[in-house]
């Protein structure tokens, strides 16, 4: 997977190292957007940077098109105390979706960056959106800013927590769409907004992959994952809880559905995989149409 050091050169990365809020917009072609206020940022509560993304097409060939090293960590790395609730409103990875924005990030990944002289792994990056701290995701007052993610790799991640409050989160991604990927403590939370994801263009790949939880409160969640590994649309290693919203995730397999959820929920297994384009529909007992939709990828 390494890149030439040509190709590398040949993109741009703007650096904030300050915190605070920005506004971005217009197009960066070859490049990145590195957020890093020091080493120390992880244990400080001013520590925090808003991305306000208004019309930003940004494309990186070599790496995350965005990507967040240091900042504030408002949550915990102990697997003792892990819960599905967190509270990451004092995050400080935060983006915002302008209204009537559209935003596109293509981007790659770093598969192993290692210790000089050793085989000793220091980095990697999956996503084409990432950051290494917990990170928040939302819209302003509309709520109807777009972003549209292309991951060569994953699309969207954190090594911690991710919360999604609102905007209209587009993902493509040749392996998982969304993955947080702390054992046994990460916890993706779905508030609101409208996220739509076709993961496993690959060979692989879940729409959401938590692995530690996932909780859906609110909002419009529709997620496929791979047609050919037995990925789902919804995996995760803990408890899944959905609680609100409305939810479609389709795969080859589901992981179950935590039976503490608040809302109810179906999850329907058939006797063969059903091929792309097949219409699924839903009815009650009246004849009356509840849902509706028709396989983008083949899932059972």
């Amino acid at each position: 997977d390494e890149h030439t050091a040509e190709e590398a050169e040949a993109h741009t990365v703007v650096h904030i190292t300050q915190p605070g809020t920005y506004a971005l917009s217009g197009t960066l072609s070859a490049g990145q957007i590195a957020v890093d206020l020091g080493e120390d940022a992880e244990d400080d509560p001013a520590a925090v940077v808003t991305l306000i993304l208004n019309g930003v097409d940004i494309t990186c060939t070599v790496a995350p098109a965005v990507i967040f090293y240091n900042v504030y960590e408002c949550g915990s790395t102990d697997e003792d105390t892990a819960s599905e609730t967190v509270d990451t409103s004092a995050a400080g990875a935060n983006v915002i979706l302008a209204d009537g924005s559209v935003n596109n990030i293509s981007g790659s990944y770093v598969a192993r960056i290692y210790k000089e002289g050793t085989t000793k792994k220091l980095h990697k990056y999956d996503g084409a959106f990432y950051s290494k701290m917990s990170m928040n995701i939302g819209g302003e007052s509309e709520g109807d800013g777009v972003l549209n993610i292309t991951g060569e790799n994953e699309g969207l991640d954190t090594e911690l927590h991710l919360t999604i409050n609102g905007g209209v989160i587009n993902i493509q991604a040749q392996d998982d769409g969304i993955n947080v990927n702390e054992d046994g403590v990460s916890v993706v939370t779905v508030n609101g907004g409208t996220l739509q994801i076709n993961a496993g263009l690959g060979a692989e790949g879940d729409g959401i992959d938590s692995n530690g939880f996932l909780v859906i409160n609110g909002g419009n969640v529709y997620t496929m994952a791979n047609q050919a590994s037995p990925d789902g649309g919804l995996d995760a290693d803990e408890d899944i809880l959905i609680n609100g919203g409305y939810v479609v995730a389709v795969g080859i397999r589901n992981d179950p559905i935590s039976d503490d959820s608040a809302q109810q929920y179906i999850q329907l297994t058939f006797a063969s995989v059903l091929p792309a384009g097949s219409q699924i529909a839903l009815t009650d007992d009246s004849g009356d149409q509840l849902l509706s939709f028709t396989l983008e990828k083949s899932a059972q």
